[in-house]
């Protein structure tokens, strides 16, 4: 998950959901991780070994981030979840159909970076013509 260039999130909480009809290969073993650039080292955000989301399909279940982590708060631009071990069935397949993140958004970097993120260049041009390099 990225955030864009001028968001940064300091995650305290977040909820996996599992995929609508694999009750059979429901997450077990993996991490949440976080990171600035996208770059390793990622930062360990959670720990799951052995966890169960509930059955059914969509199930879902919410934790906090480790205490750790939360200490510190860092922002992250980036969000992955990691496979370190076998789903519930026993295959190496990350069945997940959503992640989501609790905590503080926060906005970063200048003005004309805000003002054109996510806009086309045509929208850029009708906001004073700016174009980043």
């Amino acid at each position: 998950m990225d955030f864009g260039p001028t968001r940064r999130a300091a995650s305290t909480q977040y909820t996996l959901k599992h995929a609508p009809t694999y009750d059979a290969t429901k997450v077990r073993n993996c991490v949440l991780e976080g990171s600035l650039d996208g770059q390793a080292p990622w930062t360990i955000l959670r720990t799951h070994n052995n966890v169960s989301l509930p059955d059914g399909g969509y199930g879902t279940a919410s934790w906090d981030v480790d205490a750790d982590y939360a200490g510190d708060s860092t922002p992250v631009r980036f969000l992955k979840v990691r496979m370190t071990g076998q789903n519930s069935d026993g295959s190496n397949a990350l069945y997940l159909c959503g992640l989501e993140v609790y905590g503080a958004l926060q906005i970063v970097g200048s003005a004309a970076q805000l003002r054109t993120e996510g806009k086309t260049a045509v929208e850029m041009k009708a906001l004073g013509g700016y174009l980043p390099g």
